[in-house]
């Protein structure tokens, strides 16, 4: 169906305690529905809202309290995201987020899941995890049951010790240094063959536009 033609290189810039993240993640799965465009290498960069937080994450309630203004604050301000969700089908179950993390081991499986081809399944078991399942991503052993639940990976336990033992810091930093340099402060952030690019969880319809060099023709 392709016809041979030459893969359009994806890099998805995102974090996975990002909300908007995981509407984009599945804005773009959506988008490959039914896709008759050329193939897609598709490539989860990591990006870190909150690279200051310590390796177990803090309390998510005093995230509330210090950023949001207070529970009723925070409710108001995400019900449009938790619309926005359920339209994309995502059941977003945010009183059920307990840590604000530091998103780096996540970060790091997610790049062992690259090595095995599973980085897709990681990722979308992370987010899930995290924001429907109120998962502790900072915690190994519960990463470890959170992608054998998930089935994202023949061997989740592999991948989270990958990630313990450093094996995977150089690739987290270049992404890091890739964002950096390119200049991403919000995400998400999906770029086409190194060349286009939008910020923000854009609809099935421009993800579309832009892989096929469309968008914003017109």
């Amino acid at each position: 169906m392709n016809g041979g033609r030459q893969p359009v290189r994806v890099d998805v810039f995102s974090d996975v305690a990002c909300p908007w993240c995981f509407v984009g993640f599945r804005n773009l799965q959506r988008a490959r529905a039914d896709w008759d465009g050329p193939p897609l290498d598709i490539r989860w960069r990591a990006f870190q809202l909150a690279p200051e937080n310590p390796p177990r994450g803090i309390p998510f309630a005093e995230l509330v309290e210090t950023k949001f203004g207070g529970p009723e604050r925070y409710a108001r301000m995400t019900a449009h995201l938790v619309a926005v969700g359920a339209e994309a089908g995502i059941p977003f179950a945010l009183d059920r987020v307990t840590i604000s993390p530091n998103t780096r081991l996540a970060h790091a499986v997610t790049a062992a899941a690259r090595q095995s081809g599973h980085a897709e399944a990681v990722v979308g078991a992370l987010f899930a995890g995290y924001f429907c399942e109120g998962v502790d991503i900072t915690d190994p052993d519960a990463l470890v049951e959170l992608l054998r639940t998930h089935a994202a990976d023949p061997d989740p336990a592999g991948l989270v010790a990958a990630a313990l033992a450093g094996e995977l810091d150089a690739s987290v930093d270049a992404d890091l240094a890739i964002g950096a340099e390119i200049g991403v402060q919000a995400v998400p952030v999906v770029i086409a063959d190194g060349s286009r690019g939008i910020v923000g969880a854009q609809p099935p319809e421009a993800l579309r536009q832009l892989v096929l060099g469309e968008f914003g023709a017109g």
